[in-house]
């Protein structure tokens, strides 16, 4: 995501909420064939030498995805490991014997989203006995909150607080904030993964510059090397970065520069509360992102050569957003 500053902007508070959509999008994890507990339940993180352990009995996720069709979810995507499915919220609370509670955030904020549906604290978790042996798991997709089967630790995070509301003087004349044009980034990949069904990349965003070298963050590197010559001195016939071949600096970015930037500000919440899961964590950062209106993915990331645009609510570009760390922090 490319953000380039622009000075001051209004922005007038909204006065209300759309209730959210009934529509659920909805994952679903099937039973290990040892027995163990799946991808959601699994604490430690996944390796590529250990995924293939996760990898469920296409027969089963067969008789699965059958039962669910006949209880009324429609099946939209099917993976190795996991399915996607739709279903009305009702449904789903009738089929996993559970409730979910409407969540509205603060509309002032510029959030990718500003209602949705989501577990309360304690919320029942009972699947019908017509499902209850043939998944491991489901759970809302939109925004992505993990659900719990009965007896495991449950990765839900209590209620979100409200963000403080932005302060309106006396007058009513709304407040002014300075704020950056954001842009996503055609330098920056996005793409629906093979291998976990349902499952688009980014989640949501940091900084990355545009094509054709990413030029926008100063970093430091070794003097001399290959990176530092690169960027001063590009051998397509581009303009460089402005640095010399050989002083330790370069401007340049990326996703592999954008992943710490991410993952700075997922330490900051967990400084502020230890007790947060990467689920948890991932639902803050996600409700809390700013929303990207304009610009699109690097469509080499595609396979057919098409670039995902970015535009209002949760898009294929930039995901849920721009990571607000500040705000995130408010929540965590």
């Amino acid at each position: 995501m490319y953000a380039r500053k622009i000075g001051k902007v209004e922005r007038t508070p909204k006065k209300s909420t759309s209730p959210p959509s009934d529509q659920l999008r909805i994952g679903v994890t099937f039973p290990r064939p040892d027995g163990g507990p799946g991808p959601t339940k699994f604490d430690a993180p996944l390796s590529t030498a250990t995924v293939q352990r996760f990898v469920p009995d296409p027969l089963e996720m067969d008789r699965a995805l059958y039962s669910l069709a006949k209880l009324g979810f429609k099946v939209t995507q099917r993976g190795r490991l996991t399915a996607s499915m739709r279903g009305s919220r009702g449904l789903f609370e009738k089929v996993f014997g559970t409730k979910l509670s409407p969540i509205a955030l603060d509309t002032s904020e510029n959030y990718a989203f500003h209602s949705f549906y989501y577990p309360p604290q304690g919320a029942p978790w009972s699947p019908s006995p017509e499902v209850a042996t043939l998944i491991d798991d489901a759970y809302i997709q939109w925004p992505h909150i993990y659900m719990r089967s009965a007896g495991a630790r449950r990765h839900q995070a209590s209620a979100p607080q409200p963000a403080p509301a932005v302060t309106v003087v006396p007058s009513g004349t709304p407040p002014t904030v300075n704020f950056f044009h954001l842009l996503a980034s055609d330098y920056a990949s996005a793409f629906d993964s093979k291998i976990y069904s349902g499952r688009h990349v980014p989640d949501f965003c940091g900084l990355v510059g545009m094509l054709p070298h990413a030029n926008y963050i100063m970093l430091p590197i070794p003097p001399g090397c290959q990176i530092d010559t690169e960027v001063s001195q590009p051998d397509d016939g581009t303009a460089g970065d402005g640095t010399q071949t050989n002083d330790g600096w370069g401007v340049f970015s990326g996703t592999s520069a954008a992943a710490p930037q991410l993952a700075g500000v997922c330490a900051l919440l967990l400084e502020k509360n230890p007790g947060l899961k990467p689920s948890e964590i991932k639902a803050i950062l996600r409700r809390t992102s700013r929303d990207v209106l304009e610009g699109s993915s690097n469509p080499a990331s595609d396979d057919n050569g098409v670039a995902q645009q970015a535009g209002p609510g949760d898009d294929g570009a930039t995901g849920a957003g721009f990571v607000d760390a500040f705000t995130a922090f408010q929540q965590a």
